[in-house]
């Protein structure tokens, strides 16, 4: 949001008893609950007669949540959020259980404390990498959400695009493995994402910016989608403005709820880009909409809106062509209370079809983040997944995981949970150690106030990366054990040498004394000492 729940996503709205998404300063709603404190509730229960009231109920329009996927002393706070949500709703057509029974039933099934796996040892892998961190110079502290890396072409030396929540800049940073500098591309109040374009056909890369409106999850129209392109002595727009730094800020739409992705193709293949928005938006905001490429006006592209989506809660639409026809589709990732991976398939006679990829076994499980690579190398796109969100539920979760979605042809995909990564924020697949096949680089991120209590050997791996020895099989090692750890990553060859080094990005963990807006891991191409 990015990567992005607590900044970049919030809370479920949910029917039944939908689970708080979202960080704690979000707050819970106020009013009376109708509900005994925890410790005047008694455990003892029907359970099997409840089951079929407590599922229709819990269960009616997502995924049914199990008891072990909280806590016991979780579960009276969950139901509570859950039966305030149904009353919000305005819904009146379902029966609910009353509601000291439902969170008796909950507890009464649920495990004291999640089992969350200890961090593997930290192994030496055949590669070293040498960590360069650039100081952040920002304020407070930083809270990088996105990273794309641009390889040098038009002339223009490769570089680094840093997405700042905090700081609200858009930064390019070169010289990473020698002497990094950053560069203010633009200010815009709260960049998630950034993807390049080239939108007015002039041989130029330009850029389209995600800004979500407000750091903090809320319901608002202050959404955008911004062009950024290079200043030129004929650039004209009448919703526009100079950063001041040789880039000009277009906005091609605004009154939009919190946008976390936006991605283009010529959809209707009229010869106009399109583009696909991602708006999270967070309780009663939010949905996915395509702006249709119209006549540009003044040397400026022009849309017009069509809602594709109602639902809330979309992180990422990668763009691909998953049924071969040379038609783009798209697919979604749908976090929130749905957890969902849908394919929305491009289709002759105009709209699209959604066919579900992929459905979250609970729903809370903190959907983070896909790519869409060929992972296997058998000629068909494949599905990079991960849940770890911790600011969906603030709880480390045992499910947390690095998922491979193998593409099995028909549009059918099996998950193959590669590993366990508690916090699982990003994953990127690239040849890190140049044997043809592809590896994994994986990151996550849990904030401080979750982990600050435990003892130094309960430390969770923060960076990892997973070598591929054979199709689909792979070898974990791990790069960084830290106490904060990273929403956001990225792949490319920084440093010219030919292979793939690492970044990431910061969100506002770093000790005071010592912020970091980002690290570059250099890849030195050699084994890491014994």
């Amino acid at each position: 949001m990015s990567n992005r729940k607590s900044a970049v996503a919030g809370v479920i709205l949910a029917c039944g008893c939908g689970m708080l998404m979202g960080m704690t300063a979000c707050g819970r709603p106020d009013g009376p609950s109708g509900i005994a404190p925890p410790q005047e509730l008694s455990d003892s229960v029907d359970i099997e007669g409840l089951r079929p009231r407590v599922t229709a109920f819990c269960g009616d329009c997502h995924a049914f949540p199990p008891p072990d996927s909280f806590p016991r002393h979780a579960w009276h706070a969950e139901v509570e959020q859950g039966f305030n949500f149904y009353r919000e709703s305005g819904r009146h057509d379902l029966q609910p259980p009353p509601m000291n029974e439902v969170v008796a039933w909950y507890r009464a099934q649920a495990p004291e404390s999640l089992d969350v796996p200890d961090p593997e040892p930290v192994q030496p892998g055949p590669l070293a990498f040498r960590p360069r961190p650039v100081p952040f110079t920002g304020g407070d502290f930083p809270a990088v959400s996105h990273l794309h890396w641009q390889p040098a072409s038009d002339g223009r030396a490769g570089e680094l695009l840093v997405c700042d929540m905090r700081a609200a800049v858009v930064l390019q940073a070169s010289r990473l493995c020698d002497r990094p500098e950053l560069t203010r591309l633009a200010e815009i109040p709260h960049p998630a994402h950034i993807t390049p374009v080239d939108l007015d056909r002039d041989g130029v890369t330009d850029y389209l910016v995600a800004d979500l409106g407000s750091y903090q999850p809320e319901d608002h129209q202050r959404g955008r989608v911004v062009w950024l392109r290079p200043t030129t002595g004929d650039a004209k727009a009448g919703d526009s403005e100079d950063s001041g730094d040789g880039w000009q800020q277009v906005v091609l739409a605004d009154q939009l709820g919190r946008v976390a992705d936006i991605q283009v193709a010529d959809f209707n293949a009229d010869g106009l880009l399109d583009l696909i928005v991602a708006e999270f938006g967070w309780r009663k905001t939010g949905r996915l909409q395509m702006l249709w490429g119209q006549l540009p006006v003044d040397a400026v592209p022009r849309f017009r809106p069509e809602a594709i989506d109602p639902r809330h809660g979309v992180i990422h639409v990668p763009v691909c062509d998953l049924n071969h026809d040379q038609r783009p589709d798209f697919v979604g990732l749908v976090s929130q209370e749905h957890e969902v991976i849908d394919l929305f398939l491009n289709q002759a006679a105009g709209g699209f079809e959604k066919i579900r990829l992929y459905t979250g076994h609970e729903p809370a499980m903190g959907s983070s983040g896909i790519q869409m690579v060929d992972l296997d190398g058998d000629g068909d796109l494949d599905i990079l997944y991960t849940n770890g969100d911790t600011l969906d539920s603030y709880f480390v979760k045992p499910s947390h995981a690095v998922h491979w979605l193998e593409n099995l042809g028909d549009l059918k995909f099996q998950d193959h949970e590669l590993v366990k990564l508690p916090g699982a924020y990003r994953a990127l697949a690239g040849d890190l150690d140049g044997d043809g096949d592809l590896d994994i680089a994986a990151c996550s991120y849990i904030p401080r106030t979750m982990i600050h209590d435990l003892p130094p050997e309960r430390r969770f791996d923060s960076l990892i990366w997973l070598e591929q020895h054979s199709p689909g099989q792979f070898v974990r090692h791990a790069l960084e054990q830290s106490p904060h750890g990273h929403m956001a990553l990225e792949l490319g060859d920084f440093d010219g040498d030919g292979d793939l080094d690492l970044a990431t990005g910061s969100y506002g963990s770093q000790p005071p004394q010592d912020p970091q807006w980002l690290t570059v891991w250099e890849n030195l191409g050699q084994p890491a000492p014994q």
